[in-house]
């Protein structure tokens, strides 16, 4: 954040290895506060109540004003949310924004107005976007907002409703992550490549990194519960 603020451009001049919002929605805290480490782990703290509101909504719309508490509670004791909450990293920015997309989109399958429920989906897929577009980690959101949307339209065509009004909320949902999307990545038009090379080529090579630590892990072991290690039995058959 300091090269940014000293006129330095993400992707360009600076090396970023994720998803370019975690940076550009701590950066006005940043610059409002002093241009300190305190006033850009305060934009983190703020994000992170965000997340208790996510929890708040998902916990209320499954279980009433009792589950509504009981997600609080244990989102408040959970020690690595607390920990994120006030560490500078993309994680509560992610965490928070599934929080709310996840419970948005719980909300809306369970709303009854079809207006209404599209909005809310709509909403849904922003807070998608931005929680993707902080750490992309967050893909795994999509399976319960694509299982819900999809449970929906099934439910919609069983009451012999049209096709259209079926596709609705799936069509909104996508309109809200394609505009955050859109919206974000225009910004950094100029460097789209470079955004492309280094956020996902580095998730690339870090997989294919584990996949080799995977397998010399699992030769080493082998090697260790073998009863005769190869070298004594090259040596002594």
């Amino acid at each position: 954040m300091r090269l940014t603020h000293g006129g330095s451009a993400l992707y360009h001049q600076i090396y970023y290895s994720q998803p370019p919002l975690f940076l550009a929605l701590a950066y006005p805290t940043y610059v409002a506060f002093g241009q300190t480490i305190f006033a850009a782990r305060m934009s983190v703290a703020l994000v992170s109540l965000v997340g208790l509101c996510g929890a708040y909504i998902l916990g209320r719309a499954i279980a009433g004003q009792p589950g509504a508490f009981a997600a609080l509670a244990l989102t408040v004791a959970s020690v690595p949310y607390l920990l994120m909450s006030r560490t500078l990293q993309a994680e509560v920015f992610s965490v928070s924004f599934t929080f709310l997309a996840i419970g948005l989109a719980v909300v809306a399958f369970q709303e009854h107005l079809a207006k209404r429920s599209s909005w809310l989906f709509a909403m849904s897929g922003v807070c998608f976007g931005v929680a993707l577009l902080s750490k992309l980690l967050a893909i795994a959101t999509l399976v319960p907002i694509v299982a819900l949307l999809t449970i929906r339209a099934i439910d919609i065509r069983k009451h012999s409703k049209p096709w259209k009004e079926a596709f609705m909320p799936i069509a909104a949902c996508g309109a809200g992550f394609f505009a955050t999307l859109l919206m974000t990545l225009a910004f950094y038009a100029r460097d789209i490549n470079s955004l492309i090379t280094q956020v996902v080529g580095n998730h690339v090579v870090a997989g294919a990194l584990r996949q080799i630590e995977a397998e010399n892990f699992g030769q080493i072991l082998s090697v260790l519960v073998s009863p005769k290690p190869p070298l004594i039995e090259s040596q002594f058959g």
